[in-house]
């Protein structure tokens, strides 16, 4: 049986696409909110529809408008607003392309920035959650405030001279994202251990 070969996505691969902003090697932020359109419908067109394999880093990307074909750890998914994806280093993704008014940002955060999150306590059953929810749906206001976070973050990191405690800062925000969305993924297992299993069958029919 041959051996499925992916392609590695690092920073460096993500750096050659464009930003929004940076914060040195720690954080990449793209977006296509602008009329710079930095997330071209057709860039990314050497990861589309190959499976790459994301090394070293945490991607977050928030579908604002539109739709985004995507295939995260094998499944296939079609992102629409307050769909959130969280994969960390060694998930499997796939882009499929997206439609003419997809509007989406990513974030992008090295592990060595960011990496206590996985090694404090009960960050088991945490990483558990992002194996579990490739992707999950924000009800509007979560949605909101997690694109705040990502809006307030652009901003700081695009002002013309850092302020100070600028690491420190990002990482607030950067924590601040990442537990909103893991508390949307608690509550949908709250949600999901309600349902009878003809329930949950047809809801996942539904959703991908």
């Amino acid at each position: 049986m041959a051996k499925t070969t992916y392609n590695s996505l690092t920073k460096t691969n993500i750096l050659e696409e464009g930003t929004v902003a940076l914060l040195g090697n720690s954080i990449i932020l793209n977006d296509n909110l602008d009329s710079m359109n930095h997330i071209a419908h057709n860039s990314y067109n050497r990861f589309m529809n190959r499976q790459n394999r994301i090394i070293s880093n945490i991607n977050i990307t928030l579908c604002l408008e539109g739709t985004i074909h995507t295939h995260q750890n094998l499944v296939p998914y079609h992102l629409k607003r307050g769909d959130v994806v969280l994969a960390r280093s060694g998930s499997i993704g796939e882009f499929n392309g997206m439609s003419e008014d997809a509007k989406l940002a990513l974030i992008v955060v090295d592990n060595n920035f960011y990496f206590p999150i996985f090694t404090s306590s009960g960050s088991p059953d945490l990483q558990n959650l992002t194996l579990k929810h490739h992707v999950i749906h924000l009800p509007e206001e979560d949605f909101e405030i997690c694109f705040g976070i990502y809006k307030m973050l652009k901003k700081k990191l695009t002002l013309g001279q850092s302020p100070d405690f600028i690491h420190e800062i990002a990482r607030g925000l950067v924590q601040a994202l990442i537990f909103n969305i893991y508390a949307a993924m608690v509550t949908e297992e709250k949600q999901q251990s309600l349902k009878t299993p003809g329930e949950k069958f047809l809801l996942r029919r539904v959703f991908v």
